[in-house]
């Protein structure tokens, strides 16, 4: 397997396509301890931007949700719902993806994105992974994204969930971390 997709220059490294099928967690969780140098090498998904397997999972969040729905047998227990099982898959996927220093959440794509950008860009709550992220990177709080130039607590001011609601818990997080952004 490693000569088909583990190499510098070939398509997919481990992580990656683990990843790009929706693994279960477990398997990605296994990957990063047999891969744990993948966590920093960038997967060209198209000619022009490459991604972490951090950045690849957050950008691909919805695909990962609905494939976990598919899979749903045996994760709930009829108790916390749909929600709370998704939490749980989402913070265990980003932190295993973070790797056993965090230094994954300081890595950015090739676009110069840190996973914080893309985990606010897509809507991931504070209990879904985004607290994961700034722990293992609080620096990322006071980086510009380089697509728009926003400040993450201005990104997560301008982003609302599926319900058309702003995550005002992530909103105030991230300005309490550094409140000298607003200056």
């Amino acid at each position: 397997v490693e000569s088909i997709i583990g190499k510098e220059d070939s398509f997919w490294f481990p992580l990656h396509a683990a990843i790009s099928v929706s693994a279960p967690m477990g398997v990605v969780q296994v990957l990063t301890q047999l891969y744990p140098n993948d966590l920093s090498k960038l997967h060209f998904c198209s000619r022009d931007q490459g991604e972490t397997p951090l950045t690849f999972a957050l950008s691909k969040i919805e695909s990962l949700k609905m494939a976990w729905d598919k899979a749903r047998v045996g994760l709930d227990d009829g108790h916390d719902g749909h929600g709370q099982t998704e939490k749980v898959l989402l913070r265990g996927t980003v932190d295993a993806l973070l790797g056993s220093n965090g230094s994954a959440a300081s890595l950015p794509n090739s676009l110069g994105r840190l996973p914080l950008h893309i985990a606010i860009e897509k809507g991931l709550g504070w209990n879904e992974g985004m607290a994961e992220i700034y722990n293992a990177y609080p620096a990322a709080v006071s980086v510009r994204d380089p697509l728009n130039g926003d400040f993450p607590f201005l990104a997560a001011a301008s982003k609302c969930n599926q319900t058309g609601v702003i995550n005002l818990s992530s909103l105030y997080l991230l300005l309490k971390t550094d409140p000298s952004v607003v200056a």
